[in-house]
């Protein structure tokens, strides 16, 4: 939830800076001011209560002030249900081959490069850029900007750490950092607009469905949501699973002996012990009886992955 929170609100933030900049070229270019139109009125709005939240969070109140930037800014990079469709539509058996042969190559890019090094740290060299090398190549960032990408998930999923925002970051690092991911995806998506190439950005803006297009609103919550979430869960379960290994060298022989036959249920036994998700929480959008009990509208349910997968 929180991926998703500050995907949506980095990249309206971003959407609503670029508006703002646009309409000020216009009051500067016209000299007027009053003619600014109702559009570039409401982006002034919208900044006017980043910065009034922002402020919010410097005075400490952290809870109220993210509720007012959702309630403002996720209505403005809506996710309508059309994006997976669009994004599914994508993933045709020849393009997810694609995907497998990247994910191969990747692997062993990685691996290649620290083999020989002697000891490493695990997560340092394997387990923290092999997925999101992967995510930046499906989507056509280059490599260039991986560094980018790398330090501002690193700060989004940092939860506060000062390892990662600073003494003095806080919920603005968060809001930069998913601001800088925003700014690198727009200016992907407008290259892709007269250069597409073979990414999933290329596809998302020349799909050939008969309804409408993505939004680069939309694209690059997306974005974001794949680099933060998709990043974190993989690279947590690598880890936990190279950990299990090392202290359990009985399964590691039985995986080794039958690689073919073993690797999908260990896979998902790595995923069950390690729990990268630890919990999801939900809103109730109405009245339901469950298990016996009675819920209303707006109580919140919370799923607790690892009770769950551990089964106490």
């Amino acid at each position: 939830d929180r991926a998703r929170r500050v995907g949506e609100i980095a990249a309206a933030a971003f959407e609503v800076r670029r508006g703002l900049d646009a309409c000020a070229r216009r009051d500067s270019a016209s000299r007027e001011a009053a003619a600014a139109t109702a559009a570039d009125k409401d982006r002034r709005a919208q900044w006017r209560q980043l910065e009034q939240t922002i402020g919010k969070l410097r005075q400490g109140n952290v809870q109220r002030a993210w509720q007012e930037t959702g309630r403002e800014f996720m209505r403005l990079a809506h996710v309508d249900e059309h994006q997976r469709r669009i994004v599914a539509y994508s993933f045709t058996p020849t393009e997810l081959q694609k995907v497998f042969t990247s994910v191969e190559a990747i692997c062993t890019e990685v691996i290649d490069g620290f083999c020989e090094r002697g000891e490493v740290d695990l997560v340092e060299v394997l387990s923290q850029p092999f997925p999101l090398l992967i995510i930046c190549d499906m989507m056509g960032i280059p490599r260039s900007e991986f560094k980018t990408v790398l330090d501002a998930t690193n700060v989004i999923l940092s939860g506060g750490d000062p390892e990662f925002v600073g003494e003095d970051g806080g919920i603005e690092a968060f809001l930069n950092a998913g601001m800088s991911l925003a700014a690198l995806m727009g200016e992907l998506i407008e290259e892709r607009r007269s250069n597409p190439t073979d990414d999933l950005t290329s596809k998302l803006i020349h799909n050939q469905l008969p309804e409408d297009l993505l939004t680069p609103a939309e694209m690059t919550s997306l974005f974001v949501l794949l680099a933060v979430a998709g990043n974190d869960t993989t690279r947590t379960a690598i880890s936990h699973g190279v950990n299990l290994l090392s202290k359990n060298p009985d399964q590691r022989a039985l995986w080794q002996a039958d690689v073919e036959g073993v690797t999908q249920g260990a896979v998902e036994e790595i995923v069950r012990v390690a729990s990268p998700v630890t919990f999801m929480r939900r809103t109730a959008t109405g009245d339901v009886s469950l298990a016996g009990e009675q819920f209303h509208e707006g109580d919140k349910f919370v799923m607790f992955y690892g009770a769950a997968n551990r089964d106490p």
